[in-house]
């Protein structure tokens, strides 16, 4: 059903669309009477309808049910440094609209490139985004105002500061607290300065770690902080004021041919990962991964993955998108999914760009789940060769807390399939000191997941896959 925004809705019997709505609905989509369409006001508010008069100028509508959107997440606020491309400042809205984040506030920061800011033009990014994301909340965004005005404004809950000055930070998973809204400050390119950190700190913002500074790519650290407690903490409300240096994120994941996805990479698995600690709303998707080369990436298509993301819901009480995503390797698009999972019989292929996406993916804290659909072997180690030359598979122990999460696997891997009657191994990369890709060979987790009708597996045996999986799912979100 075709959606428009009408702000100024109330909840009456009868509507006209504005004149660009209207030539939109009549010219464009080429509506006439009798056709259902969709209002959205932007304030959580469905109103379906049906056309009474097909004027290209005014175009009537008759209201015919009203429904609210489903949200039970807490507020989240974000206020954020402009880039100094404009571009990847809306593309940071659009994504932020389609998560559900409720408020943007553009901050200038000491170190701020860019000064200026067209406020209308953001807007109407954001209502394109939430009309394509067919949600019916569009964040409130505010005007630009300076750190120092921003920073002395009160707020009610707790505020943090993640900064990269040396001080005594806690770890930012020991610092959350139920029953709060939440607001995350994120510093430009040229980071905080010590003054409005100092300043910030004064103003009631406490210093925060995110994480072990072994890691080369601090986004991993962001990232596997942000989502350490999702399934064990924090199910209910909570308001939480963050502020996030980026300055040195940003120049350790930038090159000079392709920075976009990696920089909003990161922004993006840090939002999603942030969101689904504090919603209790489907607020984000885990992916199957379209490859090239002939294999068939598509071979549990149907209800492999949605069987495990529903079993995962039901049983572990996580917020995954009941739709499935499909995502290619190469796309930028991999990284607004935190989980994605591959699997097949045949050929894979990574071309450079691909691997180095997939790559920049994984080190800036994603995961990828391999699922051996029998014959995927002798293709998938090469490949997995061009995205981490300096690693190793290697077996993962029995005593690997990835078999030891919600559900006990004392003895590995089940075998769910026969194939060449081996024993099921399961495999990872482990990148400094992370597992990033776990691999299940001779075992077809996947076809485990499928309906039972497809296979003739039985119950067990699917039982047993769907609790290895959400093992996997488990341990992905909060090692």
């Amino acid at each position: 059903m075709h959606l428009f925004y009408t702000p100024d809705i109330k909840n009456t019997k009868t509507y006209t669309l504005n004149e660009s709505e209207s030539k939109h609905a009549i010219r464009v989509l080429r509506l006439t009477i009798g056709d259902a369409i969709q209002l959205i006001d932007g304030k959580g508010n469905f109103y379906e309808a049906v056309i009474v008069a097909n004027h290209p100028k005014k175009c009537d509508v008759k209201i015919v049910k009203t429904s609210k959107e489903v949200t039970t997440k807490p507020n989240l606020h974000i206020a954020i440094a402009p880039t100094k491309n404009n571009e990847r400042l809306e593309w940071f809205i659009e994504k932020c609209t389609e998560i559900g984040i409720n408020e943007i506030t553009p901050i200038l920061c000491e170190h701020s490139e860019r000064k200026n800011l067209k406020t209308e033009r953001l807007i109407k990014t954001a209502v394109a985004a939430m009309k394509q994301s067919l949600k019916a909340t569009l964040p409130k965004i505010n005007e630009l105002q300076s750190f120092n005005d921003f920073i002395h404004q009160s707020f009610s809950g707790k505020k943090f500061i993640a900064h990269c000055y040396q001080q005594n930070q806690k770890h930012v998973k020991d610092c959350y607290l139920k029953g709060e809204n939440v607001l995350i400050l994120i510093g430009p390119e040229g980071d905080f300065s010590l003054e409005e950190v100092t300043l910030a700190i004064k103003n009631g913002f406490e210093p925060i770690s995110l994480g072990n500074s072994r890691l080369r790519t601090e986004t991993n650290n962001l990232f596997n902080s942000k989502r350490h407690c999702e399934f064990r903490k924090f199910s209910g409300r909570s308001n939480l004021i963050i502020g996030i240096d980026t300055s040195r994120y940003i120049r350790q994941l930038t090159d000079t041919r392709s920075d976009k996805p990696k920089i909003y990479g990161f922004l993006i698995l840090f939002f999603f990962s942030t969101l689904s600690l504090f919603s209790q709303t489907s607020s984000y998707q885990i992916a199957l991964v379209k490859y090239n080369g002939g294999g068939d990436w598509y071979a549990n298509l149907e209800t492999s993955l949605p069987n495990l993301i529903t079993f995962c819901n039901k049983n572990l009480q996580t917020n995954i998108n009941t739709e499935q995503a499909i995502v290619e390797v190469g796309s930028s698009e991999i990284f607004n999914y935190p989980f994605i999972h591959i699997t097949g019989h045949g050929n894979i292929i990574f071309n450079g760009d691909e691997a180095e996406n997939l790559r920049n993916y994984l080190i800036g804290g994603g995961f990828l789940h391999i699922s051996d659909n029998y014959g995927i072997d002798k293709f998938i180690r090469p490949q997995l060769k061009k995205v981490f030359p300096e690693l190793e598979l290697v077996e993962l122990p029995f005593s690997h807390p990835i078999y030891h999460q919600h559900y006990d696997f004392s003895n590995g891997l089940p075998k769910i399939h026969e194939h060449d009657d081996k024993t099921a191994q399961g495999f990872g990369l482990i990148y400094e000191g992370r597992l990033v890709c776990f691999y299940d060979f001779e075992c077809d987790l996947g076809d485990g997941w499928e309906d039972a009708e497809v296979h003739n597996d039985s119950e067990e045996n699917r039982t047993k896959a769907l609790k290895m999986g959400a093992n996997i799912i488990q341990y992905a979100f909060t090692q």
